[in-house]
């Protein structure tokens, strides 16, 4: 332990900001990136990086933040990634084995640090042995309380579970009060006052100006033709619901009769999953009204949210809902499920739906596309709700946490 300085010593588990610092961005990444930053810039802590046996992507990460610095601060944990794999009793050996083989090697690289904190990925057991403490963030447990919505076969749900049954972390922190009480309830063991609540925040690029700077250009980019549009992130996660939210759109169009709104899909076109384009193709008569456009530039994302009549994120569970958060924080009206977390994030500043009854969301979509004044309320509301959440907050919880609980005398 780091006693008699006024800084904690923290190890952060860099692996999720390594692998896709130069590709589509998960919402996992951004947390991963707000806490490394906030983490980084702190003064009450020294931070130390940790990796497995080779840097990766790390250096070109650290540069696109500036902190190239921090390359001199990396502490390579061998084999710390195989040793959390223990799907089969060949891999629990071979775990067994390192874990014999390298312990006096990270006792010596370990000691003097207060934390070891990983923002995603499992914990290696023999982390777990060292004298230091170790908090873990859960963005959700969605596998294991709903895994007729998970896409990735019974193996997976299978490796989710061992995790999750397998955290010892001094410190488990949660996105939402909902994934919180999931984890509890699945995990009756652990003890509440072991597990923290950090809601998350947006980028600072998401605010209502930003939809009235040169939409045309972003638009035309898209192939967007249409400056009257509804906007979803898609995803071909089961869970996300978008068969609805298109089928939803098309009653909307029928209920209104309009000729000129168009439903716009953004977001990365993962393998496996539903293929979106193969349902959009379904709806021959309206398809030129649904455009599936894919990875949207991180840059491009705020002017497609504020210059959208609303948002809609019909999904059936979330461990936050980012797209919610940062579409309230660019003033558009949201619609969301009213299930899991959304609640927590949007309050009373959203229109919800239960996201099985396509009658039903077309009823709202076409409620609040009529009502100008509804779509100013809303807008109004979702600009006051969300200032309530900034990824300084986030930091903030996490690390007042990590001091309080640094075990110092």
């Amino acid at each position: 332990m780091s006693c008699g300085n006024s800084k904690i010593k923290v190890l952060y588990d860099v692996e999720q900001l390594m692998k896709e610092c130069v590709s589509a961005r998960s919402g996992i990444f951004r947390v991963a990136d707000e806490l490394f930053k906030y983490f980084s810039n702190a003064d009450d802590v020294d931070l130390y990086l940790a990796v497995t046996e080779n840097k990766g992507d790390l250096p070109l990460y650290l540069k696109s933040i500036g902190r190239e610095d921090l390359q001199n601060k990396v502490v390579i944990l061998p084999s710390a990634k195989v040793m959390t794999k223990n799907k089969n009793i060949l891999q629990v050996l071979r775990s067994k084995v390192w874990a014999f083989f390298l312990k006096s090697a990270y006792r010596k690289k370990l000691s003097g640090f207060d934390w070891y904190f990983s923002p995603f990925s499992p914990v290696a057991p023999l982390i777990y042995r060292q004298e230091l403490k170790t908090a873990v963030m859960v963005h959700d447990i969605i596998p294991i309380v709903r895994p007729d919505l998970a896409d990735k076969g019974s193996k997976f749900l299978k490796k989710y579970k061992n995790w999750m049954s397998s955290l010892q972390a001094d410190l488990i922190v949660f996105n939402s009060v909902c994934s919180q009480k999931d984890f509890l309830n699945f995990r009756k063991d652990v003890l509440p006052y072991k597990t923290l609540v950090a809601y998350l925040g947006a980028d600072e690029r998401f605010v209502p100006s930003v939809g009235s700077k040169n939409p045309e250009t972003v638009l035309k980019k898209y192939s967007i033709e249409s400056k009257n549009y509804i906007l979803s992130l898609a995803d071909k996660n089961k869970r996300k619901n978008f068969p609805h939210l298109i089928d939803s759109f098309v009653r909307f169009i029928e209920k209104t009769g309009n000729q000129d709104v168009c439903l716009v899909l953004a977001g990365p076109k993962r393998k496996g999953g539903i293929e979106l384009d193969d349902v959009i193709s379904s709806y021959e008569k309206y398809r030129n009204r649904i455009i599936n456009i894919g990875f949207v530039e991180e840059n491009d994302l705020a002017a497609l949210y504020a210059n959208a009549a609303f948002f809609v994120y019909p999904s059936l569970y979330e461990g936050f809902g980012l797209p919610v958060l940062e579409a309230m924080k660019c003033g558009v009206p949201v619609i969301c499920g009213n299930n899991s977390s959304l609640p927590e994030v949007a309050g009373d500043a959203a229109l919800y739906i239960s996201g099985s009854d396509e009658d039903e969301t077309a009823e709202v979509m076409s409620r609040l596309f009529k009502d100008k004044s509804l779509q100013n309320s809303l807008a109004q509301k979702g600009l006051e709700r969300s200032s309530g959440f900034s990824w300084k907050r986030t930091g903030e919880t996490v690390l007042n946490a990590l001091l309080a609980n640094s075990g110092r005398e």
